[in-house]
């Protein structure tokens, strides 16, 4: 059986995840990555994400605040919260591909 792979936080219960999560990323070092939240957001325009990048071999991941007029890529979320390998570039480097392995 598969574990979920992503989870979204409360509104009124922020500071103290904030600070859980905080402690969960110190404590699993290279292998936590704080995503801006803006990578899931939709966009008009596509762009070279570094952030989705820099997710690979990252096992833990996590995005903090959004606007609530924000509307989310769900291909991208699907994507990464799936089990097939993604293709992303750092600016100016070549393609790469990697199986996410992290939890949103």
């Amino acid at each position: 059986m598969l574990a979920s792979r992503l989870s979204l936080g409360l509104r009124n219960r922020r500071k103290r995840q904030e600070h859980a999560l905080e402690v969960l990323r110190h404590v699993l070092g290279p292998y936590a990555y704080n995503l801006p939240f803006s990578a899931f957001e939709l966009k008009a325009r596509s762009a070279i994400p570094n952030e989705i990048a820099a997710l690979s071999c990252k096992r833990f991941v996590t995005a903090i605040e959004t606007n609530e007029s924000a509307g989310l890529n769900e291909a991208l979320i699907k994507a990464l919260t799936g089990s097939d390998p993604t293709t992303a570039r750092f600016l100016y480097l070549e393609f790469f591909t990697f199986l996410p392995t992290g939890k949103y």
